[in-house]
């Protein structure tokens, strides 16, 4: 399963910070109702790489409409929306340290 970096949760980790090779992130595999997406992060600097494992809700990547033109679906569909772009997909590193 491909993730489009142009739409949907791959926008989202460009906008983050994530870099791919290629057109598209191949990294990205199902696991019943959750995707798994590899993702890749390079600071600007470019002395520090990040990988991190993303488990998201499949219909953030890949929206599948139950029953197309109702109402409960336009509303099903409109959840998924904001909770994907309520998601912060932003990571840094390194982590603070705890305090104690």
């Amino acid at each position: 399963m491909d993730l489009d970096p142009d739409e949907g949760y791959g926008r989202k980790l460009i906008a983050a910070g994530a870099v791919i090779n290629g057109g598209r992130w191949e990294c990205v595999w199902s696991i019943q109702r959750f995707a798994v997406v590899l993702a890749h992060s390079v600071d600007q600097e470019r002395a520090r790489e990040t990988l991190a494992l993303h488990i998201v809700p499949l219909d953030w990547v890949r929206y599948r409409p139950v029953n197309s033109g109702t109402k409960r679906e336009a509303s099903r569909h409109r959840r998924i929306l904001r909770e994907r772009d309520a998601a912060d997909v932003v990571w840094a590193w390194p982590l603070p340290m705890p305090d104690g």
